[in-house]
């Protein structure tokens, strides 16, 4: 992979920044304080989600900010560009540089793929891919202890210390917790259940007696369904008589109906035969009338088109006296605007005599300002340049005196500090910590312990509450178990044995809990002293630096008074004030001559006669429009007239239509009887076929009806002979004593069914205790294995950490080699161990034998870890990248020097890597120099 481009907004000191890398080794170079390792805390905090320093997001914005952003642009190892940004606060976004609206779903595991690193990426990065300021060689001569602590967190392999203390002791415990109870759950089960074979004995007899009961109930049935076959019959036979009674009162009902109907249809004949004669007398009358209906229509829309015409004659001579009024009135205004046009004219004239005299007398000023002015502009830039000394003077002797002022504040808090880690340190935090640490894993297993009593008691109560009576809920009768014993005492000495025991328990937890108390503060404690060191070494460092930034500041006032002296004499300047009078004095000449209102003036008139010239113009154009107008306004009046005198005419033809159209109307008038008697008759007149059909057609019916009335009366007399014949009360009486015998019988089966349904479900239920007991020593034996392979898994766990790292200590020890010979050309061998009695100890292995790595040289130290980290960068990540973060800080000349040749040898295999420094060491092997 390989960073390409970083953006810093209001992140640490940096306002906004952008650094730009390229391939191979990049040397961010600067002072300290300049925010070179804020730069590579950035990557880290976007890229691999690795901590802030002091771990407060509000501290990474910088001071009077709200907010900050990291924008890093890198190319993975597909060779595609990518862009990670982060807000803070706020959430980290992922997305191809050729694609910004779609973002990329899982952040973590597509950086860590595009990254090519194997494992925890957090981790990785921290302990593999960067080297932090003084950890570099300081990691491999720590003490034993504090050497596992680091390298097992490298390798991730604490974590099986982890599983060994936590997760499985924690099995073992649950296991153990688990089988207690079950074979608790098993002993109340036994007591509870009760033989099988008894209520096998009793199902069998049980069983037998229903068989009997079924058979008699058999025969009854058989002889009930004929009994039910003789009144179904009877029942039929009368919802026959039934439905004939209705259907002879349906036909007699019709018949009368239809007679109704055959009457009122005969006299709507005799009506229709009457308006028929009407029609006949009043058809010539209504012909006539409808012939003058319509001359008298067509008369009236010739009507409506002459009053049109009259109403457009009437409007155009309106039109007409408009016209010629409004003609007399734009001759008004014509003359007006002539009048107006003549005085503007005048006043024109005058303008711009005066134009004239102010322009000559601009000319003359302009030649004096120029000459002032460039006398002006050789001294202002002098003055700019004097005052820009003094105050940068005067800016520097102020910063002196707050940074003296700092330097002792900071010199009394690093003393304070002091006083108080001294003062922890007295306290032997670890010891006490150590101990309460013993004091939890003994209470977790008390309170383990508490937990299973707990259960048993509350089981215990339960049965208790369930058998008291010695009656069982399951089997609904005696318990045969409990038969003879004494319940309450033999539940009450269960129950005071587990409240003992828990009450003892619980006291060891509670005077746990009182020694327990001050962990926190101890903790805390523990945590301060830390962050104590850490501070205070920090500071220590800056003020040294601070110290140093000091002298620097004194020598570059010193410097500046010089300059300051010697751009005096170059420019024969006496004095600043001398300066300035001279300066006050051309600007009062230059502000004398007024060119600015003169200016004004000469504007004001050039304006004013522009406005005139326009008014001129104005003028001209509105006199045009309106003799426009004047002569639009007579063509439209000879058109109006010319419409007046061809459409005299039409009103004498206006006269005789009306006259025409009342003759009409007296004719329609005497004709309206005849022709409404005509309308009101015809429709009538023209039913008579139609009605003489009906009547036909209604007469057919009423005889078939009278047939059918006589044919179903015969039937219904011979149906009620035959069910007079039929003894009802007899067969009903024998019906009622089948069902009484069958209602007896079925309540003496139901009673035996119950009682066999009864012992099936005990049977069912000493079934389903018999699988949970045997489910139960399934179960327990499980338990009991997983017990044991938990056990066993704890002692391999163990120790699979050692082995683990021993594995990946080989693999490192082979490619830390190579890159050693490769850095060095000498042959010695690296062996890495982790032994019990060597916890994580380097070795150089030799013609001198072999020496530890605190015995080797200052260069053979950088040397061999460089190589070694260079063997985990290969292993752990293919991402060929690292970050070095002052590698050189506090290191002498000897290990500088060699840990320069180290890094460029190693460095070259890499395609991109970032050194921080600020010195010069690195610089002929960087490919690209960067300097804040």
């Amino acid at each position: 992979m390989k960073i390409n481009r970083i953006h810093l907004e209001n992140y640490r000191i940096h306002d906004k920044l952008d650094v730009e890398f390229d391939s191979g080794i990049n040397l961010l170079l600067g002072e300290n304080g300049k925010g070179k390792s804020s730069i590579l805390e950035a990557i880290g905090y976007a890229l691999f989600d690795s901590e802030l320093r002091g771990g407060n997001q509000r501290e990474a914005i910088k001071y009077g900010k709200k907010s900050a952003k990291i924008e890093i642009e890198f190319t993975g190892i597909d060779g595609e560009d990518y862009i990670v940004t982060r807000k803070i606060p706020g959430s980290t976004s992922i997305y191809k540089k050729d694609n910004p609206d779609f973002q990329l779903i899982g952040k973590e595991d597509r950086i860590r793929e595009l990254c090519g690193i194997k494992g925890d990426l957090k981790g990785i990065y921290d302990n593999v891919i960067v080297a932090k300021q003084n950890e570099f060689i300081s990691s491999f001569k720590e003490k034993d202890n504090e050497r596992e602590k680091i390298f097992n967190k490298v390798f991730n392999t604490d974590i099986y210390k982890k599983i060994y203390e936590g997760y499985s002791r924690d099995a073992v415990n649950r296991y153990e917790k688990d089988i207690e109870i079950e074979r608790s759950s098993m002993e109340n089960i036994a007591e509870i259940m009760e033989d099988p074979a008894d209520i096998k004995e009793k199902l069998e007899f049980e069983k037998g007696r229903a068989k009997e009961y079924n058979s008699s109930l058999a025969l009854l049935n058989e002889e009930k369904s004929k009994v039910k076959e003789f009144l179904n019959s009877y029942n039929t036979l009368n919802l026959e008589i039934e439905k004939l009674t209705g259907e002879i009162n349906a036909l007699s009902e019709s018949i009368k109906n239809k007679n109704e109907e055959f009457t009122k249809v005969a006299n709507s004949i005799k009506e229709s035969e009457i308006s028929e004669k009407i029609v006949k007398e009043n058809r010539e009358k209504y012909e006539e009338y409808q012939k003058y209906s319509q001359e008298i229509n067509i008369l009236k829309i010739r009507k409506k088109e002459l009053e049109k015409i009259k109403e457009e004659c009437l409007l155009h001579e309106k039109e007409i006296n408009s016209l010629e009024k409004l003609n007399s009135e734009i001759d008004g205004e014509i003359k007006v605007f002539e009048n107006k046009k003549e005085n503007n004219e005048s006043l024109l004239l005058e303008r711009k005599n005066k134009l004239f005299e102010i322009e000559k007398e601009i000319i003359d000023k302009k030649g004096k300002s120029v000459e002032y002015k460039s006398e002006l502009s050789k001294i202002t830039p002098l003055l700019i340049k004097l005052e820009e000394f003094e105050k940068k003077l005067e800016v520097g002797e102020n910063n002196i005196k707050n940074f003296e002022i700092k330097l002792e504040e900071k010199l009394e808090d690093i003393n304070k500090e002091k006083e108080k880690r001294k003062y922890l340190m007295s306290e032997n935090l670890e010891n006490q910590l150590s101990e309460l640490e013993e004091h939890e894993k003994n209470k977790k297993l008390l309170e383990d312990e508490i937990l299973k009593k707990d259960l048993l008691l509350k089981e215990n109560e339960e049965a208790f509450e369930m058998l008291k009576t010695s009656y069982c809920p399951y089997l609904k009768e005696q318990c045969k178990n409990l038969d003879g014993k004494n319940i309450d005492e033999y539940f009450k000495d269960k129950r005071e044995k587990y409240i003992k025991e828990i009450e003892e328990k619980k006291n060891t937890v509670k005077e746990i809990n009182n020694k327990l108390i001050n962990k926190n503060e101890i903790m805390e404690k523990i945590i301060r002293l830390d962050t104590l060191s850490k501070e205070i070494d920090e500071k220590e460092v800056e003020f040294i630096q601070e110290k140093l930034k000091l002298e620097t500041g004194k020598s570059k006032i010193e410097n500046e008074k010089l300059k300051l002296k010697n751009f005096k004499l170059e420019n024969n300047i006496e004095s600043k004030e001398k300066l300035s009078e001279i300066k006050i004095t051309l600007k009062t000449k230059i502000d004398s001559l007024d060119l600015l209102k003169s200016e004004e003036i000469k504007g004001g008139l050039e304006k004013e006669i522009e406005n005139l010239n326009k008014n001129i113009n104005i003028e001209l154009k509105n006199i045009e429009e309106k003799k426009i107008v004047i002569k639009e306004n007579i063509k439209t009046l000879e058109e109006k007239r010319n419409f007046l005198n061809e459409n005299k005419i039409f009103s004498n033809e206006l006269i005789t239509i009306n006259t025409n159209i009342d003759k009409l109307e007296k004719k329609t008038n005497s004709l309206e009887r005849s022709s409404n008697l005509y309308l009101e008759n015809y429709k009538k007149a023209m039913e008579k076929n139609e009605l003489e059909k009906n009547l036909e057609n209604i007469k057919i019916i009423i005889e078939n009806n009278q047939m059918k009335f006589k044919e179903k009366s015969t039937l219904l007399e011979l149906k009620r002979k035959d069910i007079e014949s039929i003894e009802l009360e007899k067969i009903q009486k024998k019906d009622e004593e089948i069902t009484s015998d069958i209602e007896e019988i079925r309540e003496k089966l139901g009673a035996v069914n119950s009682e066999v349904e009864t012992l099936k479900k005990k049977l069912d239920e000493v079934k389903k205790y018999e699988d949970l007991l045997k489910n139960k020593r399934k179960y327990l034996e499980k338990l009991n294995m997983k017990l044991e392979l938990t056990k066993i898994f704890r002692e391999k766990i163990k120790s699979m950490g050692k082995e683990v790292s021993k594995n990946m200590l080989k693999e490192i020890e082979i490619l830390a080699t190579e890159n050693f010979r490769k850095i060095t050309g000498r042959g010695e061998k690296i062996v890495w161990s982790n032994e019990d009695k060597n916890k994580y100890v380097v070795f150089l292995d030799g013609d001198r034998g072999e020496l530890k790595f605190e015995q080797l040289s200052g260069g053979e130290q950088v040397a061999v870890a460089i190589s070694i980290r260079g063997a985990m960068s290969e292993l752990f990540t293919e991402s060929k990248f690292s970050i070095f973060d002052e590698p050189t800080n506090n290191l002498d000349t000897e290990r500088r020097r060699s840990l320069a040749d180290s890094i460029g040898e190693i460095l070259k295999n890499l395609e991109q890597s970032i050194i921080v420094t600020h010195d010069d060491t690195f610089r002929e092997m960087a490919q690209k120099v960067i300097e804040l």
